[in-house]
């Protein structure tokens, strides 16, 4: 779980220290995060066993928050406030 939280952090310090980002680099992040939030969310539906469905379940959580991180490549403070709260 801490691998996890490293990669968000590194991702969030990219965005606030990098200055003028691409808005390119936000529409992908944001298709990737996506992708992420519906391939978790479909693996976690026939899981049976707790491990794998808690797994399942960081992997779609993880993606809302790369969602919410690419957004705040558009402008959207709130976006980036939000997904660092979560």
């Amino acid at each position: 779980a801490s691998m996890v939280k490293v990669g968000v952090y590194i991702f969030a310090r990219a965005i606030i220290d990098g200055g003028n980002i691409p808005h390119v680099i936000g529409g992908v992040g944001m298709v990737m995060a996506l992708v992420t939030i519906l391939y978790g969310f479909l693996m976690y539906l026939p899981q049976q066993d707790m491990k794998r469905l808690l797994a399942w379940s960081t992997i779609t959580q993880l993606g809302w928050m790369f969602f919410g991180l690419s957004l705040s490549i558009f402008g959207s403070r709130l976006a980036l406030e939000g997904s660092i709260a979560y």
